[in-house]
């Protein structure tokens, strides 16, 4: 009997051994294997470039990648910089191509700049790790770069023009005096540290391109301020505690496809804004209007959804002329479809569909409610003729 024990005990040893052999083993192609091609992260210095000579002796120095040129840029990658009363990267005067990507810059609460362009060309700013009490990325009289895919960062654009903003994930993107930008596919939750009330901010602004960005969650979601000629389609604003779209003394603007829901004022508003394009938006359950209209003329709605709202689909305040409104939907909203202040020899509607709901109009005004419904009954029998 005590030679079988001392058997199994001989046998169970062997066995831990094996074990212990096999998992050293795996553990050690773990390693090998993933260990070699993952970067490690670096703890450096911040860094102050000025120039394409100091950009190149800097590469060269901190033994980096690239030449300069489109095909292989230089690259900066995988630092760590822990900055306070400094800019974390700083590149100025340069059009050489450069890379800045991976990066992460912290501050310890310190409202610094973390990466600063100053008329710079040619940089891609990517995947970068940005935490900042302010704008932690921001171009200064820089044109053509591409910022992509940073997280945790305000963006500031201040006269830079021709840069393309995509992919971030950012606590604000404020554009100042640019021109023929590209934000698209942002995401959007205001920082009051940043700015207290905007998700994005154009201001004196124009020919700005805006799509698919999510602005939701602000106190505004999209804000032009005397931004002209600028195209916003498919982008998403709701939830935000005021207006999802402002237009405020911005003229000759197009919004459409635009969804602006939940809002707790209005889905969208124009203040002081002519000859702007609204056209295919979607405003559903805004505390308020879908859409409203102050002091605005010679704009046109058309096939817009201003629907399920607490008050009206479509709101026309005093002093709006030469509107004009087509084939939208103002369906069961809580007070009525359409609200036109304005007197109808200054205000035009044609075709508009109010499925369900009354029109709403100021008493002064009540033949509008004979034009509107002579309308509606025009296009009902129109359709029932081509059934």
């Amino acid at each position: 009997m005590k030679f079988k024990v001392n058997k199994m005990k001989k046998i169970l040893k062997r066995k831990r051994k094996r074990i212990m052999i096999i998992a050293f083993l795996i553990s050690l192609f773990i390693l090998t294997t993933s260990g070699a091609s993952v970067p490690l992260a670096e703890t450096h210095n911040p860094i102050f470039i000025d120039g394409n000579e100091a950009l190149a002796t800097f590469i060269t120095d901190e033994g980096l990648s690239g030449n300069g040129i489109s095909a292989s840029p230089y690259i900066i990658e995988n630092f760590i910089i822990d900055v306070h009363t400094v800019t974390g990267i700083l590149i100025r005067h340069t059009d050489a191509h450069l890379i800045i990507r991976d990066c992460e810059i912290t501050s310890g609460g310190y409202p610094t700049i973390r990466i600063h362009l100053f008329n710079a060309t040619n940089v891609n700013i990517s995947n970068n790790y940005v935490v900042s009490g302010g704008y932690g990325i921001v171009l200064e009289n820089s044109h053509n770069n591409r910022i992509v895919g940073n997280t945790n960062a305000g963006i500031y654009l201040n006269i830079s023009n021709e840069n393309i903003l995509t992919q971030n994930i950012v606590k604000g993107i404020k554009v100042v005096d640019s021109s023929n930008n590209i934000l698209s596919e942002n995401s959007i939750n205001n920082d009051p540290s940043i700015h207290p009330l905007y998700g994005i901010l154009l201001t004196s602004s124009e020919n700005n391109t805006l799509s698919w960005n999510n602005a939701s969650g602000n106190h505004f979601g999209i804000n032009l301020e005397s931004a002209n000629n600028n195209t916003l389609f498919e982008n998403t604003v709701d939830n935000n505690l005021e207006i999802g779209i402002r237009l405020y003394y911005s003229n000759n603007n197009t919004l459409s496809w635009n969804n602006a829901n939940f809002n707790y004022i209005s889905g969208i508003r124009l203040i002081g804004s002519n000859n702007n394009i609204l056209s295919r938006n979607i405003a559903f359950y805004n505390h308020e209007d879908g859409i409203r209209l102050v002091g605005s003329s010679s704009n046109i709605l058309s096939k817009n959804n201003a629907s399920y709202n607490n008050e009206y689909g479509i709101y026309l305040s005093s002093n709006c002329y030469e509107n004009t409104l087509s084939e939208n939907i103002v369906d069961n909203n809580y007070i009525g479809g359409i609200y036109i202040k304005t007197p109808i020899t200054t205000t035009t509607t044609t075709t508009t569909d109010i499925t369900t709901t009354t029109t709403q109009v100021s008493p002064s005004w009540t033949p509008i409610i004979v034009l509107m419904s002579i309308t509606a009954l025009l296009i009902f029998r129109k359709r029932n003729r081509h059934r």
